[in-house]
């Protein structure tokens, strides 16, 4: 859809180093479809304090995967992850990560580890 709205604009996927490790990992429901769609366009953040061995990651999956994924190291991004918000109930890690109008929003939305499930 997006593509017939702008064929002459080519469109890159941004996402984490971690999230970029599950997708070409093959972790992701249908991760090889989605990599073909993206016909491999892929910019990488790498968050301060990632674990990642990130740029050797990226060369193997461009090498063995066909895949451009382009690193771009951004010493400003902190060490929050989704995945650790989505798991947190403590209020004062939550404030020091997050803006106070999304805390206040996942709390009166009942998101992530505020859900009636959690």
């Amino acid at each position: 859809m997006l593509r017939e709205e702008e064929p002459e604009s080519e469109f890159s996927f941004c996402l984490g180093a971690d999230t970029f490790v599950d997708l070409t990992s093959l972790k992701w429901k249908r991760s090889a479809d989605v990599l073909r769609l993206l016909e491999g366009r892929l910019v990488v953040f790498s968050r301060k304090g990632t674990n990642i061995n990130t740029k050797e990651q990226i060369e193997l999956v461009n090498q063995r995967q066909g895949v451009d994924a382009l690193l771009l190291e951004v010493d400003t991004l902190t060490d929050v992850s989704s995945s650790m918000i989505r798991a947190c109930k403590d209020d004062k890690i939550l404030q020091t990560s997050l803006s106070p109008s999304v805390l206040e929003y996942m709390k009166a939305h009942h998101l992530f580890a505020f859900s009636p499930q959690s």
